[in-house]
């Protein structure tokens, strides 16, 4: 009598456990919504601190209120010496904003610390539209990197 009732109290905690866990994994979207992929700044010559800087923009998208996003970059060095045209780069430090919350009047960018090249992910919980920009050193944009909706595909999404 006392095995059966211990199962029932085992199978009712794991279940409990089981759809806390899945309500917990619908609120946070492991996927970026968008992705730079590593971007290459140039750079003034003999030196290696960029002459440009990336720029995010995030608003909702049409509709949506109530948004939650969040922006991780990395900031890559150059390894080794090129090679035949190739470079290899490493990490040299990393970062994530604070989860933001924003409204539908609402808009967060992040302009990334400078490094020789970069790479931003955007997350978020709902629809969003992601501007990203390459910017000079007086703050004129000199290309957009690219511009959309979140439920297009934007940049290099990856999981």
């Amino acid at each position: 009598m006392k095995r059966p009732i211990t199962f029932t109290l085992m199978l009712s905690l794991l279940l409990a456990l089981t759809s806390s866990a899945s309500g917990v994994k619908a609120q946070v979207r492991r996927k970026p919504v968008a992705d730079t992929g590593a971007i290459l700044l140039s750079t003034d010559s003999g030196s290696t601190f960029p002459m440009q800087k990336v720029r995010i923009t995030v608003a909702p998208g049409p509709g949506v209120d109530n948004v939650t996003v969040r922006f991780e970059w990395m900031n890559y060095m150059p390894a080794a010496v090129c090679s035949g045209g190739v470079c290899r780069h490493t990490v040299a430090s990393q970062g994530a904003s604070a989860p933001i919350t924003l409204g539908a009047g609402d808009a967060a960018s992040l302009d990334v610390p400078p490094s020789p090249a970069v790479r931003v992910m955007v997350f978020a919980n709902r629809d969003v539209q992601v501007q990203g920009e390459i910017l000079d050193s007086q703050g004129n944009v000199v290309t957009t990197l690219f511009a959309g909706s979140s439920t297009d595909t934007i940049g290099n999404p990856s999981g």
